[in-house]
């Protein structure tokens, strides 16, 4: 139990803190060389949709969490840019929407785990909406 935690803990802080480094070095190469940018955008595309696309179909839950801890880190290079007011109001109001959507997919994540373990919100049992329905109806519900 505790190794997962700190596996957890490991991934959530450097995860997100090597790609802002990665992410750096590409803009240091990319600056200035238009087709650079071009093919550096292609393969991040491609490499986002493999990578991150796939994991937040599978693990929603800890998509949400990653990417809010993206957002805590956005904000603080937005605030550490202050020195251009422009591209800090932008980096942080991208910052802020990355946040939401990553509450957002937690949000999500929480809910589809409650229904794989058959609980709902309240960690309750779920039950069937209507429990004196006959097994035909509730067959029939389910293939409608």
């Amino acid at each position: 139990m505790l190794i997962g935690v700190v596996a957890r803990w490991a991934i959530f802080t450097f995860v997100p803190l090597s790609i802002f480094l990665l992410l750096q070095r590409i803009a240091a190469f990319t600056s200035g060389h238009p087709w650079r940018q071009v093919s550096c955008a292609v393969v991040l595309g491609i490499i986002g949709y493999a990578l991150l696309y796939q994991f937040r179909t599978s693990h929603r839950l800890f998509y949400g969490a990653f990417e809010m801890v993206v957002a805590v880190g956005g904000f603080w290079y937005a605030l550490g840019t202050a020195a251009k007011p422009q591209g800090s109001a932008a980096a942080i109001i991208a910052s802020l929407y990355v946040f939401v959507r990553g509450l957002e997919n937690y949000k999500t994540g929480i809910t589809n785990q409650h229904k794989r373990t058959g609980l709902d919100d309240q960690h309750r049992p779920l039950r069937h909406p209507h429990p004196r329905l006959s097994l035909k109806m509730r067959i029939a519900s389910l293939l409608a």
